[in-house]
């Protein structure tokens, strides 16, 4: 499956919208036993291993974590002549 490439603003925006929805809250309170804390589903979120951060991370990625051809050229250029060999 290709991932969705949206912008940091939005990608960060979905992904604390799923940690903090009712889903992985009862998710977090089953594993904890009480109901959690917003820092407590947080985490459980970005703990989980089959699930979360886990699956979201396989759906979406932020666009400026997506090099694009010419870009990734220009940057390995640009740290040469910003970094020449000692």
């Amino acid at each position: 499956m290709e991932k969705k490439v949206i912008p940091r603003k939005e990608y960060m925006k979905k992904q604390i919208e799923e940690a903090l929805s009712e889903e992985n809250k009862w998710y977090a309170g089953e594993k904890l036993g009480h109901a959690p804390t917003v820092a407590e589903a947080i985490i459980y979120y970005a703990e989980c291993p089959d699930g979360g951060a886990k699956h979201f991370a396989e759906e979406y990625i932020p666009e400026d974590m997506v090099k694009k051809p010419d870009e990734a050229q220009n940057k390995s250029t640009k740290n040469e002549k910003n970094n020449p060999p000692k």
